[in-house]
């Protein structure tokens, strides 16, 4: 990683902790800079303003970390139940693992402007592509219920996922939100699963490969 590279994360990061903590709309690029330790005027030769500092953080957020992530970890599995469980799983861990981040792009990231918003777009299509993908699979296979389109089963899926980690981060008890994972995972199963198909499956995963543990 190059100075440039190294510097582009310290201001990101600096930011992740400033809107956390303040909000964004009464976060600065001067409490960001002196967050990172650094001039204002380095943070402009990386991005215009504010907004564009929250986009950025967005969009490597969902586009170019959690995505990828979510992509490779379903690939080459033949069952789309078990895709369905490491995606499930996969999202919970990874805002679990940062409250910081999560209260970001739960929060502060929807009270934002319309550019904003719009910036946000390919992330979460990308996202949603995914959710299609494993849900359309499922149908293909018999596995998953056909009488509900994939987007509809899709809204249900990240619906619920997104309300899963609203409420973790609002919530003034103290839980691992990946405690839910089982829970949340038998939930969406029920909701897309075709109980007409034969073969019997565990609806939590009790092989060590799928432990949430």
């Amino acid at each position: 990683m190059n100075k440039k590279e190294i510097k582009y994360g310290l201001i990101l990061n600096a930011a992740k902790s400033v809107f956390a903590e303040m909000g964004y709309h009464k976060a600065s690029v001067s409490k960001i800079a002196k967050k990172a330790g650094i001039g204002d005027g380095t943070v402009y030769l990386y991005f215009s303003n504010k907004e564009d500092i929250l986009k950025k953080l967005f969009h490597n957020t969902i586009h170019d970390d959690l995505s990828p992530k979510a992509e490779e970890l379903v690939e080459g599995i033949n069952d789309p139940r078990l895709k369905l469980y490491e995606f499930v799983r996969n999202h919970l861990h990874y805002f679990g693992d940062d409250y910081t981040l999560s209260r970001i792009i739960q929060i502060e990231a929807r009270q934002s402007s319309s550019e904003i918003r719009e910036a946000m777009k390919p992330g979460i299509r990308r996202y949603f592509t995914l959710i299609e993908a494993i849900i359309e699979d499922g149908q293909k296979k018999g596995v998953f219920r056909k009488d509900i389109s994939k987007k509809t089963a899709r809204q249900v899926i990240f619906g619920s996922l997104d309300e899963v980690v609203t409420c973790w981060v609002l919530s003034s008890r103290t839980y691992p939100l990946s405690s839910k994972v089982d829970e949340v995972y038998r939930a969406l199963l029920t909701a897309v699963y075709n109980f007409s198909f034969i073969e019997n499956f565990p609806w939590t995963m009790q092989p060590k490969e799928f432990s949430t543990k």
